[in-house]
């Protein structure tokens, strides 16, 4: 039988030994081969197949692409193999068709045929078989052609879907030692691919291994945003502030809770000294539950917009704008009262909530914020801007 690798590193296996090598330094034949076998059983225009692989490299690109087909149909010849072709390519009506025969072997069809499986009944033996086939990206060698891209993507988007819900079935399961392997497996193939990573976590939470499970947050999202700028998902928070407090995958191992204990567990997860900082989530849903206390309680409340630029005396990007409204966040947390909510909005800007029976609590806090600041930059390279309403 004859195998054909395209998911990973190209090859073709005759009796698990590699024929390809035998072809020789044809490359051009090669990706000819590679386009006619992604396109099997299509009517393909010569035109089309001219534009996709040459554009304009031959003077008679029809003539140059009869040349090259019929280099194609003897590239793998039976005399030197011991074998019958494993593939044939027809014209018919002005349309080449490249057909595999029946003793072949694909990768990419069988992972096809697997997911037309899994389609129909859902069957979980299929998406481990798709986890299996793939081995890299389809055809990854010929880099990002315009014709390729779509096709890839599709292979791709395959295989996330079946490796997710595979995934989600050894979750279920509780086969949490086996989705650390397939994991660590598919991660090799696609680093950036974030639901890889969130089941990692909570797999390794769920063995009671949160601290690794912690570490691997900090690992992926730093790799993320080095190397792509992106910032991790709200899921990707969510689940990674679980596994932190004690939340996450490992809750049925818990011991039942008491209901005398129910304060003093709290009690210990909660900062008791200063404002409350969240991030922008957690600070909108504050925000909606406050303003609906408002109708049961006599103190006002008030949102506060702190928003931090570079002063006139320093040279433009001289000051790293977001991690100083970081730094002042810590700063002024505990010059803040308790109840008090702090949340960064974006790169400069911090949002305030807070809850006052008197306007001239407004004034004393603006002062012990500008105090802070005061205290914070005693450079003078930064400006602080500040504006409150009342909500009403």
């Amino acid at each position: 039988m004859v195998e054909i690798y395209t998911l990973g590193n190209f090859d073709i296996r005759l009796e698990d030994v590699s024929i390809l090598k035998a072809v020789g330094n044809k490359q051009r034949l090669v990706k000819l081969f590679k386009y006619l076998l992604t396109f099997h059983g299509k009517k393909l225009l010569p035109e089309r197949i001219i534009e996709d692989l040459w554009q304009d490299e031959y003077t008679q690109p029809l003539r140059a692409l009869r040349t090259q087909i019929s280099r194609v149909r003897r590239m793998f010849p039976e005399e030197m193999w011991g074998s019958a072709a494993f593939f044939s390519i027809e014209y018919i009506d002005g349309y080449y068709v490249f057909n595999l025969h029946k003793d072949c072997h694909v990768d990419f069809i069988q992972m096809q045929r697997c997911i037309d499986e899994v389609d129909c009944d859902g069957g979980y033996r299929d998406c481990e078989e798709i986890v299996h086939l793939y081995k890299g990206e389809y055809l990854g060698e010929l880099g990002d052609e315009e014709w390729l891209v779509p096709v890839r993507n599709m292979f791709d988007r395959m295989y996330i879907k079946s490796l997710s819900k595979y995934l989600q079935h050894l979750m279920d399961g509780g086969e949490y030692s086996k989705i650390l392997t397939i994991c660590e497996e598919a991660m090799r193939y696609k680093p950036y691919e974030e639901s890889l990573h969130i089941f990692f976590m909570e797999a390794l939470d769920a063995l009671g291994e949160t601290r690794y499970a912690i570490n691997h947050y900090s690992f992926c999202t730093t790799k993320l945003y080095r190397e792509l700028g992106e910032t991790p998902s709200d899921r990707m928070k969510d689940v990674y502030r679980r596994i932190k407090n004690g939340n996450g995958s490992n809750n049925n191992h818990k011991p039942m809770l008491q209901l005398n204990n129910i304060d003093c567990n709290i009690n210990n997860s909660i900062d008791r000294i200063g404002a409350l900082v969240c991030d922008t989530r957690q600070f909108e849903f504050i925000y909606g539950f406050e303003k609906l206390q408002m109708e049961r309680e006599k103190m006002d409340l008030y949102l506060g917009i702190l928003t931090l630029d570079q002063s006139g005396l320093v040279r433009n990007g001289e000051i790293d704008v977001e991690k100083s409204t970081k730094d002042f966040i810590g700063s002024i947390q505990y010059n803040l009262r308790k109840g008090d909510v702090i949340s960064q909005w974006n790169s400069n800007q911090t949002l305030i909530l807070y809850k006052m029976d008197d306007e001239g609590g407004v004034n004393c806090l603006m002062d012990r914020i500008q105090k802070s600041f005061s205290s914070f930059d005693g450079s003078n390279k930064l400006s602080l801007n500040i504006k409150i309403k009342k909500i009403v």
